[in-house]
């Protein structure tokens, strides 16, 4: 993947989410723990319902392939980190910054083997289709393609934002 259509796609969820009136949106975020510990998140916004705050986390993948594909990589035994596949990356970050409910967001459609995978798991899946739709609900005229294609790197800024837990 391209690091450009990747931040462009990020920032065009970000931009989707605040359209869709969601609360307290970021992109490119830190949590920190106070023995040092991080993780990042593409983006992060705020539900609330019941009078309750909800955090959900969303972990964007942006592809120029039909379909967005789970994949399991192989490990070096050396090597200390034990997370080798998407979706326990996103679960380890989801338990380790306490949020509510975690996305995997794509421009294309998911495959069966990852919808698979996630069942039983705080994941939920945004694809191509699911936001073309929201897209569309907030009167973009674009296809999903053309609307991230045409966002301009230069315009945002890439700061961090860091948030301690």
């Amino acid at each position: 993947m391209n690091y450009q259509n990747g931040a462009k796609f990020e920032i065009w969820l970000e931009l989707l989410l605040k359209r869709l009136n969601y609360q307290n949106v970021m992109r490119n975020v830190e949590y920190r723990k106070k023995n040092n510990s991080k993780r990042e998140v593409d983006v992060c916004y705020n539900i609330t319902k019941n009078e309750k705050i909800y955090l959900a986390l969303v972990e964007a993948k942006y592809t120029k392939q039909e379909t967005f594909y789970w994949k399991k990589k192989r490990r070096k035994k050396s090597q200390v980190i034990s997370i080798d596949n998407l979706i326990d990356e996103v679960l380890e970050r989801h338990l380790f910054i306490g949020a509510d409910f975690s996305l995997i967001a794509t421009n294309s459609r998911m495959s069966d083997n990852l919808k698979n995978k996630i069942k039983n798991k705080p994941i939920k899946i945004l694809d191509g289709t699911n936001l073309l739709n929201m897209y569309r609900a907030i009167g973009g005229k674009f296809s999903l393609e053309n609307s991230i294609k045409n966002i301009q790197l230069d315009n945002y800024k890439r700061k961090r934002n860091i948030i301690y837990i």
